[in-house]
């Protein structure tokens, strides 16, 4: 049996990161921190870059013109 975190409590941590990191860009501390962590789990890591990426679309998907009513 391995100490690997259920899936969702990994999700949940990266969006917590992501969060946190969206407030505090320049931080060097916190940075610090979310690379031990991204480093310390191959699934944190993938975690942190489908977070990012579910940031960067949402983000693009609300600079999308309002469809016509």
């Amino acid at each position: 049996m391995t100490d690997t975190p259920p899936p969702n409590l990994v999700w949940e941590t990266a969006l917590d990161w992501l969060l946190l990191i969206q407030q505090n860009p320049d931080d060097p501390e916190l940075n610090r921190r979310l690379n031990d962590w991204r480093a310390s789990a191959p699934e944190h890591d993938a975690a942190w870059r489908k977070a990012q990426k579910v940031w960067q679309l949402s983000g693009a998907a609300l600079s999308l013109p309002n469809p016509p009513a």
